[in-house]
């Protein structure tokens, strides 16, 4: 008998579309991720005060919080420090792929999604 134990890699995804939350964890838990979907920063932050995630997912142009700005509220909190997160956006811009890169984010992935783009950059930050 198997008694291995394997363990949930769950997920956050912040983006104020809703319809693209809907789409992230939906492609997400077809692999068996556990996924946790939030159009807030605020509520994501509490959140991740009480149960870090595994992976951050976050879009960059968000009203109240740039993903850049939510970025460094969470390396703000200890036990969120070291978890990746990697920014979705379909805005390309130089000045944007630049700052990605000077974040220290675990990377980035273009709008719209390509399903085996996303799995690869969320397989590739999930311990």
């Amino acid at each position: 008998m198997n008694n291995t134990t394997v363990k949930t890699q769950h997920v956050y995804v912040i983006d104020d579309n809703h319809w693209h939350n809907i789409l992230m964890k939906k492609m997400l838990e077809m692999k068996g991720y556990v996924v946790s979907t939030f159009t807030n920063s605020i509520n994501l932050l509490e959140q991740i005060r009480e149960q870090p995630p595994e992976l951050i997912i976050s879009d960059i142009e968000m009203p109240e919080m740039n993903g850049f700005e939510l970025f460094n509220e969470i390396q703000k909190i200890p036990a969120a420090k070291e978890v990746p997160l990697f920014y979705i956006s379909s805005n390309t811009q130089k000045r944007i792929t630049e700052e990605v890169k000077t974040t220290g984010a675990a990377g980035f992935v273009q709008k719209p999604i390509e399903l085996d783009s996303l799995l690869k950059t969320v397989a590739q930050n999930c311990n």
